[in-house]
């Protein structure tokens, strides 16, 4: 049985929302970064969603859409790409940064959008500084307290509940040193670390 002529677009895959579970276990769908493991699929379809195998090299484009969706948070990749036998297959497509989105589909005249999804942050790779600590006497708490904010390897805050640390450097900025067995307690941080 032949296809009728070109209906529609069809989305038949895109990427979805997946939340992180633990800091072990990346989420593959829409993590910043990382490619979509769900790459579009999007058929040119006729009034019964039958893909119409007859169109081979039909153009068909991506662009990223969504409130946060121009400058950095560019869709990298290959965003036109040409049909076989009537599908669209997208292979390469990310996002660096979070938020939500959706995609725009373009081909022959039409348009068809995606279900939206979250791009969720990668790994943590860095701790910034919000708040430095001020200057303190001997015995006296900082003040104000120092304030950091993990980041993925694209500036994304990570939202994942990890332990922090502080360490004391033996040797100050203005070349002093900090004596032997100086220590700083942190009871919200998970411990502390000793000077040696």
């Amino acid at each position: 049985m032949l296809a009728n002529a070109l209906d529609n677009l069809d989305i038949w895959q895109a990427p979805r929302t997946e939340s992180w579970v633990t800091s072990d276990n990346v989420p593959k769908s829409a993590t910043a970064g990382i490619p979509f493991q769900d790459q579009p699929r999007v058929a040119f379809v006729d009034t019964f969603s039958n893909a119409i195998e007859a169109l081979n090299r039909n153009p068909m484009s991506v662009a990223l859409m969504g409130r946060t969706a121009g400058g950095a948070q560019a869709l990298i990749g290959t965003t036109t790409v040409l049909s076989d036998n009537g599908i669209v297959s997208f292979t390469d497509l990310q996002i660096k940064t979070v938020g939500t989105y959706w995609l725009r589909f373009t081909g022959s005249g039409f348009i068809v959008y995606s279900v939206p999804f979250e791009v969720v942050h990668g790994r943590a790779a860095s701790v910034e500084f919000i708040r430095q600590p001020g200057n303190m006497a001997r015995g006296v708490p900082f003040a104000p307290q120092p304030l950091g904010e993990l980041k993925d390897p694209y500036g994304n805050m990570v939202e994942l509940p990890y332990t922090f640390k502080a360490r004391i450097w033996r040797t100050r900025r203005d070349g002093s040193t900090v004596p032997t067995n100086t220590h700083v307690t942190c009871p919200t941080c998970g411990g502390f670390y000793e000077s040696h």
